[in-house]
């Protein structure tokens, strides 16, 4: 049986492992291209990932530039010791109250 095993070895010419090219073998691939190829394969997945990223984006800009005031009540911020600045009311001149016109006095007759 050994010799039916061992020339089954000799003729069968497969090997474990390819042969390595004296020039360093493949380039790497660059970041862009492996994105791009990955983007080919999973199209569907690509666009929510992209979704989810650009919804992120707009509300980390939301929050962080397009906020004019501070936050009336912040979550990570320690309280303050002053108290909240008191609201800003317009104050409107005192109008006189409107004096009714007189009717004209209709004709007798």
């Amino acid at each position: 049986m050994s010799a039916t095993l061992a020339a089954r070895a000799r003729n069968d010419a497969t090997l474990s492992m390819p042969p390595r090219r004296a020039g360093g073998g493949k380039r790497q691939a660059s970041m862009s291209s492996r994105l791009m190829r990955w983007l080919g394969r999973k199209p569907g997945r690509a666009v929510i990932i992209l979704l989810f990223t650009a919804v992120a984006a707009a509300i980390t800009l939301n929050a962080l530039l397009f906020q004019k005031v501070r936050h009336p009540a912040p979550i990570l911020s320690a309280p303050s010791a002053s108290p909240p600045p008191a609201r800003a009311t317009e104050r409107r001149a005192d109008m006189p109250a409107a004096q009714p016109q007189s009717q004209p006095a209709a004709p007798q007759g």
